[in-house]
């Protein structure tokens, strides 16, 4: 009897497609357009992908010339570099806000139990005054 199933590769990066080299644009591509308007503007990867309305993944890959647009997105493009010429306040109207940074909280948020809500309202723990909800209806039979 032969063994005919495929050996396994030896580590796992030996079965990934290598990654290839990340290339500037040729100038005057859609891709190139893109990465001048992000870079003019100042934008990071979220608010350029929320300016032109799409996300994030769609945006590098057409940053890095892997998919092309369609006619609307380069039109958008080009409506949007003439706003931003003919009238900067409109155009900044337009830029997706700065995200605020929240603080982070460390472990996860608690959840209220019926414990817990109940201690908060008679403010005893363990209180069981007439505060007390109960769980089940009476029986009307």
């Amino acid at each position: 009897m032969t063994d005919t199933t495929k050996p396994a590769p030896a580590t796992p990066s030996a079965a990934r497609k290598p990654r290839t080299q990340r290339t500037e644009p040729a100038p005057g591509t859609f891709a190139a357009r893109v990465r001048e308007t992000v870079a003019r503007l100042n934008l990071d990867e979220p608010r350029a992908a929320a300016y032109f309305g799409v996300p994030v993944f769609t945006l590098r890959k057409w940053t890095t010339g892997e998919r092309e647009p369609g006619a609307a997105v380069v039109r958008l493009l080009d409506v949007l570099g003439t706003l931003e010429a003919l009238a900067p306040a409109l155009h900044d109207s337009f830029l997706p806000p700065v995200a605020q940074a929240s603080p982070r909280t460390r472990g996860r948020v608690k959840k209220l139990t019926s414990e817990t809500r109940h201690v908060e309202k008679s403010g005893l723990p363990g209180s069981t005054d007439s505060t007390h909800e109960p769980v089940m209806s009476e029986n009307p039979v």
